[in-house]
């Protein structure tokens, strides 16, 4: 294996470790609370504002209003491969 392909897949490798960063933008007229990430213990976002973080490869990001349940149309939850999920 030559230096540059060992070098590609170790920035390949680090990348995936990493995880991905995430924004959740609030879309409500009240705040949300997210939570990015599994472990995350979640914060809370004003309406309109929004918020970063960084997921594994197998977290998950959501937000929650205490009293609304499986309203998708919440927050907008982008991440930096351009994917958008609402």
């Amino acid at each position: 294996m030559n230096i540059k392909k060992l070098f590609l897949f170790v920035i390949i490798g680090v990348t995936v470790a990493s995880g991905v960063k995430v924004r959740v933008k609030n879309k409500c007229w009240w705040p949300l609370k997210v939570h990015i990430g599994n472990g995350d213990n979640g914060r809370w976002i004003d309406a309109g504002g929004d918020s970063w973080g960084t997921n594994g490869r197998s977290d998950r990001t959501w937000a929650e209003q205490p009293g609304i349940w499986g309203d998708n149309t919440l927050a907008e939850i982008n991440d930096d491969n351009g994917r958008i999920w609402y």
